[in-house]
């Protein structure tokens, strides 16, 4: 190689600017390959051209997964939202239906609920829910049944 003397700049840094080009070598070749430069014309190796071609695809196939991942993640959102909408709509759909599923219900059985409503609202103003209930009238039976039976076996 051929010493090149440049005139120096403030503020930058030769050992930035090598590191830079050191770092940088891999992009600075496999862009040059794309281009159309052949590896001879850059002075690499078989080895290096197949290297930076892998490098290439290994960075095209992640290029692609982030666009699929991405697409996939617009997509379901998209399908998340639509599905909110309608779950909103079924929602109001059925507030507004309950009141006549509520009048239709009472309009074929009001009257046999207000009859087992209303007659528990009496036994229990009337405190003789406990004693007069239905449950301890059977209860009250089977236990005089029980006590007559043991009665008679002895």
């Amino acid at each position: 190689g051929r010493f090149l003397p440049t005139q120096r700049t403030d503020g930058v840094s030769t050992s930035d600017l090598i590191t830079r080009i050191v770092r940088d070598y891999d992009k600075y070749l496999r862009r040059n390959l794309e281009r159309g430069m052949s590896p001879k014309e850059l002075n690499i190796s078989f080895l290096k051209e197949q290297e930076l071609n892998l490098q290439k695809h290994v960075s095209d196939i992640r290029e692609q997964i982030k666009k699929n991942i991405q697409g996939t993640r617009e997509d379901l959102v998209g399908e998340l939202e639509d599905l909110k909408a309608e779950l909103r709509h079924t929602k109001l759909f059925w507030e507004d239906r309950r009141q006549d599923f509520v009048r239709g219900f009472s309009s074929m059985f009001g009257s046999q609920v207000n009859k087992i409503f209303g007659r528990k609202r009496r036994e229990i103003t009337n405190g003789s829910a406990d004693h007069n209930s239905p449950s301890k009238r059977v209860r009250k039976a089977d236990s005089k049944a029980s006590l007559t039976s043991a009665g008679e076996s002895e």
